[in-house]
């Protein structure tokens, strides 16, 4: 018998400052240009206690049980400046909206989690059989804010109208119950020459409780829009059964399962929603090893979907003023392909190695958005199955050593595509008579058979208020990086370019961005002294981004000494030591562009001292090896 324990304590603060420039493209509509300015500041901390007990009862018969208990707190506060203007064709702006909002709240939550798995030989070798349990049960408590003042009038001289002025002053107390588990029994019987056949049964419940309550500040009373209780309810089985081949070099599988699953959603004000079918998902997987050198693994799995809760909710979420958005209760399944291949070879002798890796996925009807827009520069979104999507990459690592030197070369190369679709609404779009903006009160069922059933697509109503936007998207990543080694020296240099390039139905013309850096390391080791001098720069620049980006320099350093008959280190390192670093991050979905610009922590120093306890022996490299203490790879 093996009994280890575990316990961690993590507590996290982080103070966020926020640039986003994002433009929103329309359908034959001007461009939307909008500007936020923000601040956040987050606040976690919990505890976390596991045990891991695992007992052969011989060589045929064992079990393995771990169990988990967390406890943790957190508070955050949002606060942001926005504005938004109107681009017309002549390149002329005009503001359509602007304003601010603040989100706050404070949270208590606590969860058990965990699973035990039986594992049992019979008489024969390769006949086992295994069974898994799990669960997760877990609260969350939480009380916040809701504050904004959105403007949507202006005077001749650009100042605020009053009259245009919409403010929101809310208080919101939500609770969530959650409550799952499930079980997996795998069957495994040899056929004789190599072959297996292994059957599976898996069943799972899962229930979720949420109970959100709005109060009006100003008044306050309950607000029924906003407030709602919903209860979702999940009990899915999954039938499988593969066929297996193993030798020596081949490892082949062939298999597919039955999945009927039943989905049951209740929410206030609502008919209950309730949904049962039949999926089914095939599978396949081959490795083979060619020699000791080279090896392929092919995968493909096909999966069925449901949409999560909040997506289901039909409920309007408007902590966004700018964005508000809409659940459907309307919302179908869909199901997914995905392939994946690995490629690697590796010289022992030479220590040249080489992996490629392509992996590719396909879903049909997937859960995209419909989005609007009304005459303030609102965007109204609301999920629906949509067309078919894909996305696929491609990876290509090579490391090769140059002769017998103490340098080598490494390049990494890096290709990506993406196909996906949305649903743009056109400026004859008229909400009026599914939205009623006074109370928030969204016709789904209306909106739902004008539009989005299997046949009015093909209609003329949907060709002149909808416009099918097709996102496409292309990444390339490659970086080449030079390293010489010697037993006191490592030297390293690298260059690496990112390129982004989008294309959409409603915009044609989108620059593609690039991020380029040049990078260098120093590392010395003096001897047998255990003391060390390190230092890296990067160097990067930007081009093609809207809003101009000034190129930076990175630089870090530390010195180090081994204490203690090498058993303690003391390090002082510094970072950024120019105080130009930054965080940028482009994102191109659906019908916009945007540019989003963090804080960094700065120029800082940090000072430390690592103890080495050694190791744990034979049943630490043991433990280890399975994951851990407190983890390892779960079977299934």
């Amino acid at each position: 018998m093996e009994l280890g324990g575990n316990y961690l304590y993590n507590g996290t603060q982080t103070d966020v400052l926020e640039d986003t420039y994002k433009e929103t493209f329309r359908n034959d509509e001007p461009t939307l240009i909008s500007s936020t300015k923000g601040s956040s500041s987050r606040f976690t901390d919990g505890h976390r206690f596991g045990v891991r007990l695992e007992h052969k009862f011989s060589e045929n018969t064992s079990i393995l049980f771990q169990p988990q208990f967390n406890i943790g707190r957190g508070s955050y506060l949002q606060q942001k400046d926005f504005e938004t203007s109107t681009r017309d064709a002549d390149g002329l702006e005009s503001k359509t909206n602007s304003g601010f909002s603040t989100n706050g709240g404070n949270n208590n939550n606590w969860q058990t989690r965990g699973w035990g798995l039986f594992r049992q030989r019979l008489g024969i070798p390769g006949r086992t059989i295994s069974v898994n349990v799990d669960w997760n049960i877990s609260n969350n408590d939480m009380d916040g804010i809701n504050r904004s003042a959105t403007n949507t009038k202006f005077n001749a001289d650009g100042t605020v109208d009053a009259s245009g002025t919409e403010t929101v002053n809310q208080l919101i107390s939500q609770t969530s119950r959650t409550r799952g588990g499930g079980s997996r029994i795998v069957y495994t019987e040899p056929l004789g020459g190599n072959f297996y056949l292994e059957g599976s049964y898996n069943i799972r419940y899962s229930q979720t409780l949420s109970v959100k309550d709005v109060i009006n500040e100003e008044t306050g009373l309950k607000d029924e829009t906003y407030s709602n209780r919903i209860l979702n309810q999940a009990f899915n089985q999954n039938i499988g059964l593969a066929f297996m081949y193993q030798n020596e070099k081949l490892r082949a599988q062939l298999g597919a399962s039955a999945a009927p699953t039943s989905t049951y959603n209740e929410t206030n004000g609502y008919a209950p929603y309730k949904d049962f079918r039949w999926n089914f998902s095939p599978r396949a997987m081959l490795f083979y090893d060619f020699n000791d050198n080279s090896n392929v693994r092919l995968f493909y799995w096909g999966r069925s979907s449901q949409p999560s809760t909040s997506q289901l909710l039909p409920v309007a979420d408007n902590s966004n003023p700018l964005s508000v958005s809409l659940g459907n209760p309307y919302l179908t399944p869909y199901f997914s392909h995905g392939l994946r291949s690995d490629l690697e070879f590796s010289n022992k002798k030479t220590f040249f190695t080489m992996r490629l890796h392509v992996e590719g996925n396909y879903t049909q009807s997937p859960i995209v958005s419909a989005i609007w827009y009304d005459t303030a520069g609102r965007t109204f979104s609301l999920p629906v199955n949509g067309n078919d999507s894909f996305n696929g990459n491609m990876r290509l690592m090579v490391n090769a050593p140059i002769a017998k030197s103490n340098f080598s070369i490494s390049n990494m190369l890096r290709l990506s595509y993406s196909k996906s679709g949305s649903y743009i609404g056109a400026a004859s779009l008229n909400m009026d008579e599914y939205y009623n903006a006074a109370n928030a009160e969204f016709n789904y069922s209306k909106f739902h058979s004008d539009y989005f059933t299997e046949d009015n697509r093909k209609n003329d109503k949907w060709a002149q208020d909808f416009l099918d936007n097709t996102t496409r998207s292309f990444g390339f990543t490659e970086r080449l990086r030079a390293t010489y080694r010697s037993d006191d020296v490592e030297v390293m240099l690298s260059g690496r370019t990112r390129m982004s390039k989008p294309w959409y139905t409603v915009q044609a013309a989108v620059a593609a961005t690039w991020a380029n850096q040049v990078s260098a390391s120093f590392k010395w080791t003096v001897g047998q002294s255990g003391f060390e001098i390190s230092t890296d720069g990067n160097y990067n620049w930007y081009r093609g981004y809207t809003t101009a980006q000034p190129s930076e320099f990175v630089w870090n350093a530390s010195v180090s000494q081994q204490v203690f008959r090498r058993r303690g280190t003391l390090s002082l390192k510094a970072y950024d030591i120019l105080d130009q670093a930054k965080n940028l991050t482009v994102t191109d979905t659906a019908n916009y562009h945007e540019e989003v610009r963090n804080n960094t922590l700065g120029r800082y120093i940090m000072l430390s001292f690592t103890w080495r306890f050694g190791n744990f022996g034979k049943a630490g490299e043991q433990m280890r090896a399975r994951g851990g203490m407190g983890g390892g790879r779960r079977p299934f």
